[in-house]
């Protein structure tokens, strides 16, 4: 299912959560926005849209957002964590260190098994994880 405004919308609700104008804003920026976002550029983004929100509220709404798997959070060389929707499922990013590009990837077969073998030699129990490569793209390279 190709995610959207109203499958989010919808999936908030049926899960109970509020869809405060500030939460909705912010996932509409971030399906318009064609690379990961920081805090910042995501507090820009609603001041231009006349939304007056606080810093705070928006680490704590992209923080939400992720924990409920709508976002994923990519730290770039620069240590600032940026923002993109979880469009495509689970994925893992390709990130240039030389001119900060990102690029999902997937991959064949997935870190499912690693995961198991992790719970039953570990008594660990996975709930999430994040995997980014970083090296130079083409262009950078």
């Amino acid at each position: 299912m190709k995610i959207s405004e109203t499958s989010i919308i919808e999936q908030l609700r049926a899960d109970g959560h509020r869809v405060t104008t500030a939460r909705r804003a912010i996932v509409r920026g971030l399906l318009r926005s064609k690379a990961p976002v920081s805090a910042l550029q995501v507090h820009a983004l609603l001041r231009k849209r006349q939304l007056e929100t606080n810093n705070v509220t928006v680490y704590r709404e992209l923080a939400f957002l992720e924990a409920e798997g709508f976002l994923h959070g990519v730290t770039l060389k620069d240590g600032v964590k940026r923002y993109c929707l979880a469009s495509n499922g689970h994925h893992h990013h390709l990130i240039c260190t030389g001119c900060n590009a990102v690029q999902d990837v997937k991959m064949e077969h997935d870190l499912d098994s690693f995961e198991k073998k992790i719970a039953r030699q570990k008594s660990f129990t996975v709930q999430s994880h994040s995997l980014e490569f970083y090296g130079l793209c083409a262009r950078c390279g």
